[in-house]
């Protein structure tokens, strides 16, 4: 008789999800349809009225007029809000003379866009190693990137951080990057990098964790199995999580449930997040990956330590920001700059733009992305720059002077790549570097220091006349002359 009773019961929990099934719309378009709305929907809502206080960021100061095109192709979602169309009005204050031709439907334009000459500018998620493999064959180089936003803290779409799920009922209430690779990742002999294969992201399989015992729980708890949930591996969100958790790695725990979008009968889309949630809340010994945004009574969210290290780290507004919270996700601008060549000037200055104090305000007056802190924002100002030291023909690698230089002409050498190097960063608004003087009467009239000025004048002009004019003597004989654009613009933050 019981037998029977749960024969039947097994059927009917059966025919319901059988049912449930078949009231699903897969059909990708009427899906694309439901995506649509719900993304309109949520880009004309502000999320979080947090306001930073953003003046350790740099005022934006051009350094001239500039006029032209810019070309932007990728990522939807600063379109589908009115982040987009601010940062382009707000530039246009400064620069009248240039226009945008935007038209931002889906990440997967992006880079094939730059690659094909058809973007200056392409906004994603992170680059992926088959997109990093398709510019890399056409450029034999890598594109320009440069972090714009820190992701969403609970938006669907925009890039929010990722939380990790165990049940109501489970006792666990943190864990380490390492313990979460242990759980959805795999033994692996490595992985990629970008194009670059490293063998030192390898693990073997002892470092499987697949019983809640293996963490530490004891009782009822040791010997169940860790029942994981997660997103479709074919979406960027699980590539996120392999990137911060499994070192890049692409093996996952051979019992992974996967969930994917889909329609429901009355229009409204069900979202994979959502499903993954659910499904640990259906399941006491589950554990899954999603958004904060889909918490439910049934679950919680654990505090997170990142690889490494022994903080453990919740997830909240504060901690996102900081990116205190290792699970967080960014946005990219790419640019396509071939090594040794300056940035388009108006690219250049648009991205300057955006990562300035009145770029970033934008961001928290939106509600959705987060406005990048002083400290990433000058990091991807050293990488939008990316030039060298104004170095003269004396100055070798590293500002180091060749042996033919006289050891008085070396020292004020030395001292003049580092002046200009400092009225670069003057020049494009980022922090200077301490120790930087005028030079001496002797200085100016060494013929050494000559080239150094020389140097400077070139970058002055590269970069819209904005450095101060410097006086050089006549005399000073310079050799070399053609190159001097190539020797003056390369990587800034070699610092």
């Amino acid at each position: 008789m019981k037998c029977n009773r749960l024969r039947m019961l097994a059927l009917a929990v059966t025919a319901c999800t059988l049912a449930i099934a078949a009231a699903q719309i897969r059909d990708p378009l009427e899906v694309q349809k439901g995506r649509d709305v719900k993304l309109k929907k949520r880009g004309s809502v502000a999320y979080y009225s947090e306001r930073w206080d953003l003046s350790e960021l740099p005022a934006y100061e051009p350094p001239r007029r500039l006029t032209g095109n810019i070309k932007l192709r990728g990522s939807n979602y600063s379109t589908d809000s009115p982040l987009e169309t601010t940062w382009e009005d707000g530039f246009r204050k400064f620069h009248p003379g240039v226009s945008f031709d935007t038209d931002l439907r889906t990440t997967l334009a992006a880079i094939p866009s730059l690659t094909f000459y058809l973007a200056d500018l392409a906004p994603s998620r992170h680059i992926t190693s088959d997109e990093t493999l398709l510019f890399q064959r056409y450029r034999s180089y890598l594109p320009t990137e440069i972090s714009v936003v820190t992701g969403s803290l609970n938006v669907p779409g925009w890039s929010y951080a990722i939380a990790v799920y165990v049940n109501k009922d489970n006792p666990l209430g943190k864990l380490t990057a390492e313990q979460l690779d242990g759980i959805f990742g795999a033994e692996r002999s490595g992985a990629f990098h970008g194009t670059e294969w490293r063998t030192d992201a390898a693990r073997g399989p002892q470092r499987n964790l697949r019983t809640w015992g293996q963490l530490g729980l004891k009782g009822e708890w040791a010997d169940q199995p860790i029942d994981v949930y997660g997103y479709n591996l074919k979406y960027h969100i699980p590539t996120t999580f392999a990137d911060r958790v499994m070192q890049g790695g692409a093996k996952w725990n051979e019992k992974l449930q996967e969930f994917t979008n889909y329609k429901n009968p009355d229009g409204t889309t069900e979202l994979e997040g959502k499903q993954v949630a659910d499904a640990v809340g259906r399941d006491k010994f589950g554990i899954g990956f999603s958004g904060i945004g889909f918490v439910t009574p049934q679950i919680k969210a654990v505090a997170v330590a990142p690889r490494g290290g022994s903080r453990y780290v919740e997830l909240n507004l504060q901690n996102l920001r900081s990116r205190a919270y290792p699970l967080y996700d960014e946005v990219y601008f790419y640019v396509d700059r071939a090594p040794g060549k300056p940035m388009e000037p108006k690219v250049r200055e648009y991205l300057r733009y955006i990562l300035s104090r009145e770029g970033q305000d934008a961001v928290q007056r939106d509600g959705k992305y987060l406005p990048l802190t002083a400290e990433v924002a000058r990091a991807a100002g050293r990488a939008l720059l990316q030039v060298e030291p104004c170095a003269g023909r004396g100055l070798g690698a590293g500002g180091q002077t060749r042996r033919r230089a006289r050891p008085a002409a070396r020292a004020h050498a030395v001292r003049r790549g580092q002046r200009h190097e400092g009225l670069l960063y003057e020049a494009l608004g980022l922090e200077r570097p301490a120790g930087l003087r005028a030079e001496t009467a002797g200085e100016r009239h060494d013929p050494h220091v000559g080239q150094q000025l020389h140097r400077g004048r070139q970058c002055r002009q590269i970069l819209g006349g904005r450095l101060p004019q410097i006086p050089s003597r006549g005399q000073v004989r310079l050799s070399h002359e053609n190159d001097g654009r190539r020797r003056a613009l390369a990587r800034l933050r070699r610092r």
